[in-house]
Protein backbone atom coordinates (compact mmCIF):
# COMPACT_ATOMS: atom_id res chain seq x y z
CA UNK A 1 0.00 0.00 0.00
CA UNK A 2 1.01 3.46 -0.15
CA UNK A 3 1.54 6.02 2.96
CA UNK A 4 -1.70 7.37 1.66
CA UNK A 5 -3.87 4.60 2.64
CA UNK A 6 -2.17 4.84 6.31
CA UNK A 7 -2.84 8.41 6.12
CA UNK A 8 -6.50 8.18 5.27
CA UNK A 9 -7.02 5.42 7.72
CA UNK A 10 -5.87 7.57 10.35
CA UNK A 11 -7.63 10.45 9.19
CA UNK A 12 -10.49 9.10 9.28
CA UNK A 13 -10.14 7.31 12.56
CA UNK A 14 -9.61 11.08 13.73
CA UNK A 15 -12.38 12.41 12.29
CA UNK A 16 -14.57 9.43 13.73
CA UNK A 17 -13.16 9.84 16.42
CA UNK A 18 -14.26 13.52 16.90
CA UNK A 19 -17.72 13.32 15.63
CA UNK A 20 -18.45 10.68 18.06
CA UNK A 21 -16.98 12.56 21.10
CA UNK A 22 -19.01 15.45 19.38
CA UNK A 23 -22.01 12.79 19.66
CA UNK A 24 -21.24 12.33 23.03
CA UNK A 25 -21.60 15.76 23.96
CA UNK A 26 -24.74 16.48 22.44
CA UNK A 27 -26.62 13.05 23.73
CA UNK A 28 -29.61 13.64 25.63
CA UNK A 29 -30.46 9.90 27.07
CA UNK A 30 -27.93 7.49 28.13
CA UNK A 31 -28.74 4.91 25.46
CA UNK A 32 -27.33 8.00 22.88
CA UNK A 33 -24.31 8.55 24.91
CA UNK A 34 -23.70 4.49 24.89
CA UNK A 35 -24.67 4.26 21.16
CA UNK A 36 -21.77 7.08 20.71
CA UNK A 37 -19.06 5.67 23.14
CA UNK A 38 -19.45 2.47 21.10
CA UNK A 39 -19.06 4.04 17.98
CA UNK A 40 -15.98 5.85 19.05
CA UNK A 41 -14.63 2.25 20.01
CA UNK A 42 -15.06 1.61 16.85
CA UNK A 43 -12.14 3.65 16.15
CA UNK A 44 -9.53 3.55 17.98
CA UNK A 45 -8.03 -0.40 16.48
CA UNK A 46 -8.33 1.94 13.35
CA UNK A 47 -6.17 4.32 14.48
CA UNK A 48 -3.37 2.43 16.73
CA UNK A 49 -2.79 -0.44 13.90
CA UNK A 50 -2.66 2.46 10.86
CA UNK A 51 0.01 4.20 13.00
CA UNK A 52 2.09 1.27 13.88
CA UNK A 53 2.29 0.00 10.25
CA UNK A 54 3.01 3.61 9.38
CA UNK A 55 5.78 3.90 11.80
CA UNK A 56 6.99 0.14 10.84
CA UNK A 57 7.30 0.62 6.44
CA UNK A 58 8.56 4.55 7.01
CA UNK A 59 11.43 3.63 10.12
CA UNK A 60 14.33 2.01 10.12
CA UNK A 61 14.28 -0.55 11.67
CA UNK A 62 17.46 0.66 14.11
CA UNK A 63 15.45 3.62 15.17
CA UNK A 64 11.76 1.74 15.52
CA UNK A 65 12.54 1.19 19.29
CA UNK A 66 13.71 4.63 19.90
CA UNK A 67 10.68 6.32 17.59
CA UNK A 68 7.88 3.72 19.60
CA UNK A 69 9.69 4.61 23.08
CA UNK A 70 9.05 8.57 21.88
CA UNK A 71 5.67 8.22 20.76
CA UNK A 72 4.69 6.28 23.89
CA UNK A 73 6.29 8.88 26.64
CA UNK A 74 4.63 11.79 24.20
CA UNK A 75 0.58 10.23 24.71
CA UNK A 76 1.48 8.90 28.48
CA UNK A 77 2.54 12.36 29.64
CA UNK A 78 -0.76 14.30 27.57
CA UNK A 79 -2.71 12.91 30.00
CA UNK A 80 -1.50 14.63 33.28
CA UNK A 81 -1.74 18.14 30.96
CA UNK A 82 -5.20 17.30 29.69
CA UNK A 83 -6.31 16.53 33.41
CA UNK A 84 -4.76 20.10 34.37
CA UNK A 85 -6.06 21.91 31.99
CA UNK A 86 -9.58 20.21 31.48
CA UNK A 87 -10.47 19.62 35.31
CA UNK A 88 -10.57 22.93 36.51
CA UNK A 89 -11.97 24.10 32.77
CA UNK A 90 -14.69 21.82 33.97
CA UNK A 91 -15.64 23.23 36.75
CA UNK A 92 -16.43 26.79 34.80
CA UNK A 93 -18.11 25.16 32.07
CA UNK A 94 -20.39 22.38 31.64
CA UNK A 95 -18.73 19.13 30.11
CA UNK A 96 -21.19 19.20 27.28
CA UNK A 97 -19.86 21.69 25.41
CA UNK A 98 -15.85 21.16 25.78
CA UNK A 99 -17.28 17.96 23.89
CA UNK A 100 -18.99 19.27 21.32
CA UNK A 101 -15.92 21.70 21.23
CA UNK A 102 -13.10 19.40 21.67
CA UNK A 103 -14.76 16.59 19.45
CA UNK A 104 -15.28 19.18 16.53
CA UNK A 105 -11.77 20.16 16.86
CA UNK A 106 -10.36 16.50 16.59
CA UNK A 107 -13.04 15.96 13.70
CA UNK A 108 -11.20 19.24 11.39
CA UNK A 109 -7.83 17.61 12.66
CA UNK A 110 -8.91 14.43 10.49
CA UNK A 111 -9.81 16.07 7.87
CA UNK A 112 -7.24 18.74 7.80
CA UNK A 113 -4.73 15.41 8.03
CA UNK A 114 -6.96 13.58 5.18
CA UNK A 115 -6.47 16.82 2.81
CA UNK A 116 -2.52 16.73 3.69
CA UNK A 117 -1.75 13.26 3.23
CA UNK A 118 -4.00 13.13 -0.16
CA UNK A 119 -1.61 11.55 -3.06
CA UNK A 120 1.19 10.77 -0.78
CA UNK A 121 3.59 7.84 -1.50
CA UNK A 122 6.82 6.59 -0.49
CA UNK A 123 9.32 5.58 -2.32
CA UNK A 124 11.91 2.86 -2.09
CA UNK A 125 14.16 5.16 -0.03
CA UNK A 126 11.79 5.82 2.20
CA UNK A 127 11.36 9.56 1.14
CA UNK A 128 8.25 11.24 0.74
CA UNK A 129 6.78 12.14 -2.90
Amino acid sequence: GTLGDKVRAIAVALTGFGVCFTLIGLATTFGMYLAAMGAAGFFLPLFATSETVLIQENVDPAMMGRVFSILQLVSMSSMPFAMMLFGPLADRIAIEPLLVVTGALLAITGLVFARAGRGKTINNTGQDT
